[in-house]
């Protein structure tokens, strides 16, 4: 019997040595414009899995790890580059030249059209970070949210331009619904007439 027991030990140590081999973190690369390197993070082993990228099938592959490959150059692993929003974005080609945001190809290859009303989202706040468990379909409201939270966007009086104050903003809307002139408001406040009717017909403040 303690032959049994010392076996059915030494079987539970062998199992758990296997599973933290198999949890051990690896090295990520990522493509950039400069090509593959290393990006210095470290992440838990995940199966990098390829599918076709909508509208170029057969052409070109993108994968959850946010990566795009040339079938036509024997799998080439294309190199991506910034554009002016910091998005990392690809030239394909198939009947002329597109440069197509690599976030927009994950998404569509892995869950599909763009719903009606919904935008990418990074869950991470990272334009850059684009493997396909930081990334989501959403609604632009929950995605100003996040980048409120991640500090990526200025609003209100957080943005230097600003000339007025949430509370100050509060007040205008307040007295306004009470029957106070933007005129009135305006004067008082130090802004335009026209900022006035922005406030409280919230196209402008729009968080508040």
């Amino acid at each position: 019997m303690a032959s049994f027991c010392h076996n059915l030990t030494g079987l539970d140590t062998a199992a758990k040595s296997t599973q933290q081999q198999s949890l051990q973190p690896v090295l990520r690369l990522r493509p950039t414009c400069a090509g593959i390197t290393f990006e210095g993070r470290v992440a838990f082993a995940m199966k990098e899995i390829w599918k076709s990228v909508v509208g170029y099938e057969g052409r070109y592959d993108v994968s959850n790890f946010g990566r795009v490959r040339s079938l036509i150059r024997s799998g080439k692993i294309l190199r991506l580059c910034d554009d002016d929003g910091g998005y990392p974005q690809v030239v394909l080609y198939r009947n002329g030249e597109r440069t197509l945001r690599v976030h927009s190809l994950v998404l569509t290859a892995f869950r599909g059209p763009k719903p009606d009303g919904m935008v990418s989202r990074h869950l991470d706040g990272d334009k850059r970070n684009n493997e396909l468990v930081n990334l989501k379909w959403s609604t632009q409201k929950q995605n100003i949210s996040d980048m409120i939270r991640h500090g990526t966007i200025l609003l209100g009086s957080m943005c230097n331009a600003a000339k007025l104050t949430e509370r100050e903003v509060v007040r205008i809307r307040n007295e306004s619904a009470r029957g106070i002139k933007n005129s009135h408001l305006a004067r008082r406040f130090g802004v335009t007439k026209t900022n006035i009717g922005y406030i409280v017909t919230r196209k402008s403040w729009k968080h508040i």
